[in-house]
């Protein structure tokens, strides 16, 4: 996966964070192979927009709120377990990050959330964009998390690549697995070579990436195999039962309450009671494990029908009330989405310790 001149290219981008066998994968490595898999493109436009959002709330010399700046600073490093400086220091320092740069990513993610104007975003892309927005993209990453989504998603296909050695040389799946390539870039056998030129990177690591796809399409293959669902889904069929609900906001505890008591005393119905009081239910779908313990066993003994204790809303208290529940099945997209996940995770969670290692947030010694 290596091929670019880690000497050309700032500290923070030849940090180590990955090590299989006796080779490094770098800050730049895993960025690059981010884009071969298509997964800057998000990332990226969400930068221009927020600088967008950014730079049109300074043409009106508006301010952020400080306590919504401070907030969001609390919750960021609540979310990752920073509950003192010296903690927060050492992760930054980790990760080539400064207080700057913290700061900066809080106020661009503000002025994305509340923007003052509808935004004039500047037409670019990773490839032909500036040394500081690449800079500012990979803070970004650092900061939001999808860093560590790419080492992942590197991680699974290296492994996958070290696990099988050989794989078989199915030359379909190696050409369609460049028309995958082609597709998610939107290049052509044309255009390639400039675009690895801007990568600094060579044909010869297009081809070792392409390799690896492979690897990982032949290790998910035998994965996701019929009987490991079965198995999986008899494993998760407690999280995996959704429960339909209705909800129903009210002002005070009092009214929801008593409209609790309409539903289940007096027999008026759903319908009745929402125009009686003004408002309407909104449906949901819901998986029981997505829920905290103590609301699943409620909706567990609720049967459906049944309208439960009013609870504490944003905008006041909320009714909820069962309208079904429905056992998992393969034949549910959602519920065999979740099931390949659980499986993919366990397996390739497996094959990464064995064969990969991650070190970033690791002290650099020497």
């Amino acid at each position: 996966m290596n091929g670019a001149s880690i000497e050309k290219l700032p500290p923070a981008y030849g940090r180590v964070v990955l090590i299989r066998s006796n080779c490094e994968f770098t800050v730049q490595d895993i960025l690059v192979y981010g884009w071969f898999l298509g997964e800057l493109r998000t990332p990226w436009n969400e930068l221009m927009h927020g600088i967008a959002c950014e730079k049109a709330a300074n043409a009106l010399d508006l301010e952020p709120d400080n306590e919504t700046l401070n907030t969001m600073s609390e919750e960021f490093r609540y979310a990752k377990d920073l509950l003192t400086i010296e903690e927060t220091e050492r992760w930054l320092l980790a990760r080539d990050l400064t207080e700057d740069d913290f700061s900066n990513y809080i106020v661009r993610r503000y002025w994305q959330d509340h923007p003052a104007e509808t935004p004039i975003k500047e037409p670019s892309d990773y490839l032909t964009g500036s040394a500081e927005l690449r800079e500012l993209l990979r803070v970004d990453l650092m900061f939001s998390g999808k860093f560590d989504e790419l080492i992942r998603a590197v991680s699974w296909r290296l492994a996958a690549g070290a696990e099988l050695n050989e794989p078989e040389g199915n030359v379909d799946w190696a050409n369609e697995e460049r028309a995958r390539f082609f597709e998610r870039t939107g290049l052509d056998e044309i255009s390639l070579p400039d675009a690895l030129r801007q990568l600094s990177r060579t044909s010869a690591w297009l081809e070792g990436c392409l390799q690896l796809e492979v690897c990982y399409r032949q290790a998910y293959g035998s994965v996701l195999s019929d009987q490991a669902r079965v198995r999986t889904l008899a494993a998760m069929r407690l999280s995996l039962t959704q429960v339909k609900i209705q909800t129903l906001t009210l002002r005070s505890r009092e009214a929801a309450q008593e409209a609790v008591l309409c539903l289940t005393d007096d027999g008026v119905s759903p319908e009745q009671l929402a125009q009686e009081c003004g408002v309407c239910w909104k449906e949901q779908d819901l998986f029981l494990g997505d829920l905290p313990p103590d609301v699943q066993q409620e909706f567990l003994s609720a049967a459906p029908g049944e309208a439960l204790a009013p609870k504490p809303g944003q905008n006041g208290f909320f009714v909820a009330r069962i309208v079904a529940k429905i056992d998992p099945a393969l034949v549910d997209d959602q519920v065999r989405e979740r099931i390949d996940h659980r499986l993919m995770e366990s397996h390739f969670s497996e094959l990464s310790s064995k064969h990969i290692r991650c070190v970033l947030g690791e002290p650099v010694h020497g």
